[in-house]
């Protein structure tokens, strides 16, 4: 019996309820293309110039922003605060500060457009939600996390490819609508799954 993770059950907390900073705030209400991103601090990604510069290269026209949604609210959102004040325009960015529920990550994570994380629960986050995402692979998990959603890993922490990184936002942005249709099936079967494995393990308990 293959189960699913049973964060799957979560559902988002209203909006308006999230504490957030007055740059997040502002990064959410912008109208234009909005990326979230996590980047772990437990596995860095390698190359911290190239991101840097993807990260340039996203808001460089200015009709893009980005969003840092740590999911170690220490460890995560210190990374990404110095990715933020390294970029070209760290104006055009802000990073979620502070500590926030699952349900509050999961409200936030409904607001912007695409999701590129090197953590799997915030793409597990991201599929509840329906909002496109990409991973950068830290190992098997996020791999075969992906793999049901027709989904490649944009390489490794290690090895990250920021050219396909590049080109999927760009492909994801443009097809959110279809990506959502395949996210409410495969979360349908996840759920499917979860139940299935959640009867077994009452069965066997009792």
């Amino acid at each position: 019996v293959v189960g699913a993770d049973s964060a799957l059950l979560l559902e988002p907390a209203p909006l308006e309820r999230v504490a957030l900073s007055p740059e997040a705030a502002a990064v959410i209400s912008f109208n234009g293309p909005k990326i979230g991103i996590c980047v772990s601090a437990q596995r860095k990604i390698a190359g911290a110039e190239k991101l840097v510069e993807f990260l340039n290269a996203l808001v460089e026209d200015n009709r893009r922003r980005v969003l840092f949604i740590p999911m170690n609210p220490i460890t995560d959102a210190a990374l990404m605060g110095d990715l933020q004040k390294a970029m070209k325009w760290p104006n055009r960015a802000a990073v979620m500060e502070g500590r926030y529920e699952p349900a509050e990550v999961l409200a936030v994570a409904a607001t912007v457009d695409v999701i590129i994380s090197s953590r799997l629960h915030l793409l597990i986050f991201s599929s509840i939600v329906h909002t496109p995402f990409m991973g950068i692979s830290r190992g098997s998990k996020v791999d075969n996390f992906l793999a049901p959603y027709g989904l490649k890993s944009a390489g490794s922490v290690e090895q990250c490819d920021f050219a396909r990184l590049r080109r999927e936002t760009e492909r994801l942005l443009a097809g959110k609508a279809a990506f959502a249709l395949r996210s409410q099936g495969e979360r349908a079967r996840l759920l499917e799954r979860l139940t299935r494995a959640r009867a077994c393990l009452k069965e066997t308990l009792g």
